[in-house]
């Protein structure tokens, strides 16, 4: 079938249900991920399984999105197509997406051959997918102001379709957060999303990510304000009370650039999810970190989540611990063991320090010794991304033995571990800093370094911060949400510098950079750890 919405765009729609059907049956909405091809025809398993289980499960192609007829044409320099007037724009995230969701939603549970209940409804859906899930449940009754200037409102749901659980995957809270974490803009993964996707068929919004892209790179305050609003408009988290009282399932992936677990540990910690899947395989990650036994033990829980909240099945599910993650352990580089818990990081993780001192060494206690290393910024230097293979490295990536550490990079490290531990949470790190330059940043890779000299990268993050220059100041930076089983015999390696591009764009200010450690500087790297489960 075809949907026109609203704003007469005709979309590409397939619903699936049961070949027998007594009364009314709940529905599943399956908005896709984003890409250069994206389209309904990636969900079509996943719909089909939904339709065995007794749901009307509906995928729908988005707008911007696939070869269909009917599509609004986007921008798209190698494949020729025409480019899209700005009134037209692909609005990725924002009302019209939204507006969207539910006119397909409506479309078809108004036909009598879909059998559909529209009082009992439930999205899922991943990356760009896992955004449409969010802020559709967000903004079931919502009336949304559309974001291109002189626009009215826009009402999302004029339907009276209710929406009962939700299950987002690979996703944001927080876009500019996401985006741009700490101050620091993703050059490798959050340019390219706001300039447009990668491949063939890049689409190009016009208007939002060109203003977007020359903000966030200009690294301006008065810039990052201008958007603002913009992306608050289009972050889940801005409307947080909304989703409290929808059950959720959120799964990330640890090794997700795009958007770190980070993102769904923040919405689990307001209170805006019920259930947290912290796994592996995320945007651009490397295939070795995926499943199949992790991945279909994953759909059996979206499905019985959806059984419990659409159905009303007793089955247990939201019963179950809130957390579930995995982990890998070194020894075995397949394989990934599945731990529980109430919370995130486990509550019996403790937080252990690690001052950095002399000698590349970092010490259980702060040293005596006064000391310092010095690291420069200078106009196209990459300095963490100095060897190609460093560059953009997702959480679980590994460096061969004999690898170099890159140029302007302070490494610090641990004595050879005693005994089998787990890293569970986000790593921060607090350190003293002078800067020759008013702005600077302090970037961290924490690795995981075998006996053979080969490391595993465990977490990495980025802070932009204002300064006097000259002036030493007190800098804190938190790393991204992992977990790691650390062997006996491995060391913990701590690479800090003022630069790790392309992975963020770096600061435009050069600077000579000093990095302070001593009994009264206690610049130190705090871990949380805790016994393995296992």
């Amino acid at each position: 079938m075809s949907v026109t919405t609203r704003d007469g765009v005709t979309l590409p729609a397939v619903f699936f249900r049961p070949r027998v059907v007594e009364g009314k049956l709940p529905v599943v909405a399956l908005p896709h991920g984003g890409g250069d091809r994206g389209e309904c025809t990636w969900y079509i398993d996943k719909a089909k399984a939904y339709a065995r289980r007794g749901y009307v499960s509906i995928i729908y192609t988005a707008r911007g999105h696939g070869r269909f007829p009917g599509l609004i044409p986007r921008p798209c320099p190698n494949d020729g197509r025409a480019t899209a007037h700005p009134d037209d724009m692909f609005d990725a995230f924002g009302p019209k997406t939204l507006a969207d969701l539910y006119d397909v939603i409506n479309a078809v549970v108004r036909d009598p051959a879909s059998h559909a209940d529209r009082k009992t409804v439930g999205i899922h859906g991943y990356s760009q997918g896992g955004a449409t899930t969010n802020l559709g449940g967000a903004w079931e009754d919502a009336r949304i102001r559309d974001l291109k200037p002189g626009s009215t409102r826009v009402e999302i749901n004029p339907y009276g379709i209710d929406i009962d659980a939700i299950g987002p995957a690979h996703t944001f809270y927080g876009l500019r957060r996401s985006l741009a974490p700490n101050g620091c803009t993703k050059e490798s993964f959050g340019l390219a999303l706001l300039g447009g996707y990668y491949g063939s068929g890049a689409i190009v919004d016009p208007y939002f990510s060109g203003r977007w892209t020359a903000a966030l790179a200009s690294g301006e305050p008065a810039a990052h304000r201008e958007i603002r609003d913009e992306m608050k408009l289009r972050s889940p988290e801005t409307y947080s009370d909304e989703l409290e009282d929808l059950p959720s399932f959120w799964a990330q992936a640890f090794d997700d650039l795009l958007f770190p677990v980070d993102e769904a540990v923040k919405a689990f910690r307001d209170g805006a999810i019920d259930r947290l899947w912290l796994s592996w395989g995320g945007h651009a990650a490397p295939a070795s970190n995926v499943s199949e036994r992790e991945v279909a033990a994953r759909e059996r829980t979206w499905h019985l989540w959806f059984d419990r909240f659409l159905k009303g099945r007793r089955n247990g599910i939201d019963k179950r611990p809130r957390v579930t993650y995995w982990y890998h352990d070194p020894a075995k580089p397949k394989v990934q063991h599945r731990a529980t818990s109430e919370t995130w990081p486990p509550r019996a993780a403790r937080t252990n320090s690690f001052f950095l001192g002399p000698a590349d060494r970092l010490l259980a206690r702060a040293s005596k010794e006064r000391g310092q290393r010095a690291l420069v910024n200078a106009p196209g230097m990459h300095s963490l991304s100095a060897d190609p293979i460093v560059a953009a490295m997702p959480l679980g990536s590994s460096l061969p033995p004999g690898a170099r550490t890159p140029a302007e990079t302070a490494v610090f490290s641990t004595p050879p571990l005693k005994e089998r531990t787990l890293l569970a949470g986000a790593p921060s790190l607090d350190v003293f800093w002078t800067s020759t330059a008013p702005e600077f940043q302090t970037n961290a890779l924490l690795w995981d370094v075998y006996p053979d000299g080969s490391r595993w990268l465990v977490s990495r993050g980025c802070a932009r911060h204002e300064a006097t220059p000259g002036q030493k100041q007190r800098v804190a930076l938190d790393l991204f949400h992992s977990v790691r089983l650390l062997a006996p015999g491995h060391r913990l390696e701590l690479w800090v510098s003022p630069v790790d591009h392309p992975t963020f764009l770096p600061s435009k200010h050069p600077s000579a950079n000093v990095v302070h450690f001593s009994r009264s500087e206690r610049s130190r790297l705090e871990i949380p750890l805790l016994r393995p489960p296992h």
